[in-house]
C-alpha cells in the first residue's frame, strides 16, 4: 500500500510538473509572438528612417549641386563684367580716336 500511495503521489508531481511545462510553454508562445511583432516594428521603422536618411542624402546633393551652379554663375558674371568693361575701354578709345580725327 506504501508503494500505491507513492506511486499516486509521484504521478500527481508529474502531472503537476506537466501542468507547469504546458502554462511556460504557452506563455513562451505568447512572448515569442508579442517579440516578433516588435522585431517586424522595429524593420519598418529602420526602413522608414533609411528611406528618411536617402531623402536627406538626395537633398545634400542637390544643395552641393546649387552651390556648384551658382558658384558658376558668379564666375560667369565676373567674366562678363570683365569683357563688358573690356569692350567700354576699347570702345572709348574708337571715340576718342575718331573725335581726334574731326579736329
Amino acid at each position: 500500500e506504501s508503494n500505491e500511495k507513492e506511486l499516486l503521489e509521484n504521478k500527481l508531481v508529474i502531472e503537476q510538473f506537466r501542468a507547469e511545462v504546458e502554462s511556460k510553454e504557452k506563455e513562451l508562445a505568447f512572448t515569442i509572438v508579442e517579440k516578433d511583432g516588435e522585431i517586424e516594428e522595429l524593420k519598418l521603422n529602420i526602413q522608414n528612417k533609411s528611406k528618411e536618411l536617402e531623402d536627406l542624402l538626395g537633398v545634400e546633393e542637390r544643395y552641393k549641386t546649387s552651390l556648384t551652379n551658382v558658384n558658376d554663375l558668379e564666375q560667369q558674371m565676373i567674366q562678363a563684367d570683365m569683357n563688358a568693361e573690356v569692350t567700354e575701354t576699347k570702345l572709348k578709345a574708337e571715340i576718342a580716336e575718331k573725335t581726334n580725327f574731326n579736329y
